[in-house]
C-alpha cells in the first residue's frame, strides 16, 4: 500500500491558499518533483531530448510521450528556439512538456505544481488532457492549483489546504462555494456549470 492517499489513475487537485506550506502537510509529494533541470540556453528540441534522457525510458516510450507533448501543447513552431528567448506562456507550456517527459517510466506518483500559470483558456484545457492522458498511463498525478473553476475540470478529487489546514477533501462535491469562500477567504459565487456538468465559480463577476 503507498504511503500516501493520493490514487493511480486519478488526477488529484490539489486547491491551496496563498503562502501554505504544501510540503508540510504532504511531504511524501517532495519525492514527486521531476528532478530535471532546464537549461535555458538550449533550444526547446533539445531540451526535450535531454528531458527523455533523464526519465530512462525506452526509446518507444520517449518518442511517443514526446510528439504527444509536442502535439498537445503545439510545441511545433518553437522546438528550434532557446528557452531563454520564448514568452511567459511559452516557456510554461515547454516547462510542462519537459516535466511530463522526464518522468519514469514505471507509473509512479507525479506531482505538477501551477502547471497553467500564464496559460490562456485554450492551452489550459489542453494541458488537463495532457495531463490526464498520464493518469491513463497508471500515474498517481497530483496538481496544485489556485484556480477553482480549472481544478473542477481538470480533477478527479480534491484537497482543499487552508492557512488553518485541511477545508475539505473529496469528489467534486465538495467545491462549493461555502468552502471556497473558507479557503481564499474571498466571496465565490457559483456560475454556470460547463457543458460536460463541472461547477464554475467567480469572484467579483471573473472566472475564478
Amino acid at each position: 500500500m503507498p504511503d500516501h492517499p493520493f490514487e493511480r489513475h486519478r488526477v488529484s487537485v490539489i486547491l491551496q491558499a496563498y503562502d501554505v506550506d504544501l510540503f508540510s502537510h504532504f511531504p511524501e509529494l517532495s519525492q514527486a518533483l521531476s528532478k530535471f533541470n532546464l537549461d535555458p540556453d538550449m533550444n526547446v528540441s533539445s531540451l526535450l531530448l535531454q528531458a527523455g534522457h533523464s526519465s530512462g525510458a525506452g526509446e518507444a516510450l520517449f518518442e511517443s510521450r514526446s510528439e504527444r507533448v509536442k502535439t498537445q501543447l503545439l510545441l511545433e513552431s518553437i522546438l528550434q528556439r532557446p528557452f531563454k528567448t520564448l514568452s511567459r506562456g511559452e516557456r510554461q507550456r515547454v516547462q510542462l512538456a519537459c516535466d511530463l517527459v522526464s518522468r519514469p517510466n514505471e507509473p509512479s506518483l507525479m506531482l505538477i505544481e501551477e502547471p497553467c500559470t500564464a496559460m490562456d483558456a485554450e492551452f489550459k484545457r489542453r494541458a488537463g488532457e495532457l495531463l490526464r492522458s498520464f493518469k491513463e498511463e497508471g500515474y498517481a498525478v497530483v496538481v496544485t492549483l489556485q484556480e477553482a473553476s480549472l481544478a473542477s475540470r481538470m480533477g478527479d478529487c480534491f484537497y482543499l489546504l487552508g492557512t488553518q489546514g485541511s477545508v475539505a477533501e473529496g469528489d467534486h462535491s465538495i467545491l462549493t462555494t461555502a468552502h471556497l469562500t473558507q479557503l481564499f477567504e474571498v466571496d465565490v459565487e457559483i456560475a454556470d456549470p460547463t457543458e460536460e456538468g463541472y461547477p464554475q465559480f467567480t469572484v467579483f463577476g471573473s472566472s475564478f
